[in-house]
């Protein structure tokens, strides 16, 4: 990879980079930041296989008012940061000319479309600015290949439209929620609780809206819960995604309408903030945020966020996947 713009940071530059990312951009960057808190307890996108580029040299160097874009490279998919994002984000409107342009993906073919006052318009211009050559430079070495970008605000989406051949594009809510303590109350469950096995990957696989690779699956139920009947069958269950948004939540038809969403939800966040209070750095004076990404087409999930006291952030993250650049 060509470094004209990218610089690639050492492993021994993450811990700044978390730090700044931790400390001044959640919960826009909580997802982007997930990666990073799960590496080591992971076996999926390790360190080795994973390069980290910063348009920036210092990784402490992560101003919110001016653009610096951040990729984790996973060879087979793109994290992507702005750090303008979380400035963007918490100052910025969501107009339903705003929504429903981000539920179509249709911009009109602008790069930069006019979504903000005056001020943030200006700041969102020169992120976009900044971005286009530095996707430019990553995705050139795909040449005519595939690549997902994964997790994207879909703020760049506009970009990339007009930059490439757009084969499927999954618009997503942000839900967040303060890991602030464990719940000392949760919900009681008619069933009793334990952790997706083994065992369980073939039915969750089967189960799950999008087809995930196996091994993927299994090593996410590291955090998970699962409600099992009388008979140890599964009937609800859900998991951690690599990033940590809450995932794969699925409750058999016979046993909706019981509340089991909401008691696999619960449980999760207990098992993420534990794990964010062990294992996040300054956990004890920094706010990190549990997650969850819901389609936007997805009202029952929405309902289901909202009723648990999540809130969504932004405009929302999209998966993308492209195939084509487009002839210029």
């Amino acid at each position: 990879m060509s470094t004209s713009r990218l610089h690639l940071l050492t492993t021994d530059q993450y811990a700044p980079l978390i730090d700044q990312l931790a400390r001044h951009h959640q919960p826009s960057c909580s997802q982007f930041l997930g990666w990073f808190l799960q590496t080591g307890h992971s076996t999926v996108d390790t360190l080795g296989r994973s390069k980290v580029y910063s348009t920036h040299p210092d990784p402490g160097h992560i101003p919110s008012d001016e653009p610096v874009v951040i990729i984790v490279n996973n060879f087979h998919r793109l994290r992507i940061y702005v750090s303008t994002e979380s400035y963007l984000d918490s100052h910025g409107s969501i107009t339903d000319a705003m929504k429903e342009q981000a539920q179509a993906g249709d911009w009109g073919g602008e790069k930069v479309p006019r979504i903000y006052d005056d001020d943030l318009q200006s700041l969102y211009e020169r992120s976009v600015e900044l971005l286009e050559p530095v996707l430019l430079e990553v995705t050139n070495q795909w040449a005519d290949s595939g690549l997902l970008f994964h997790g994207l605000s879909i703020l760049w989406q506009p970009l990339v439209n007009a930059l490439y051949q757009v084969s499927d594009y999954g618009p997503c809510h942000m839900f967040v929620k303060p890991a602030q303590a464990l719940l000392e109350s949760p919900l009681d469950s008619p069933y009793p609780i334990s952790r997706l096995a083994a065992k369980d990957v073939t039915q969750v696989v089967e189960k799950n809206k999008i087809l995930y690779d196996s091994s993927y699956v299994k090593d996410c139920f590291r955090m998970s819960t699962a409600l099992r009947n009388t008979h140890g069958e599964l009937v609800a269950w859900g998991y951690t995604h690599r990033d940590l948004p809450i995932g794969g939540l699925h409750v058999l038809p016979d046993y909706r309408r019981r509340n089991l969403a909401s008691i696999v939800v619960d449980d999760l966040c207990n098992q993420q903030t534990r794990f964010l209070l062990d294992h996040a750095p300054h956990a004890d004076t920094v706010q990190y945020y549990l997650q969850s990404l819901v389609e936007y087409p997805n009202l029952g999930s929405t309902a289901l966020f909202e009723r648990l006291g999540f809130i969504k952030v932004g405009i929302g993250m999209t998966w993308t996947y492209i195939s084509l650049r487009k002839e210029d």
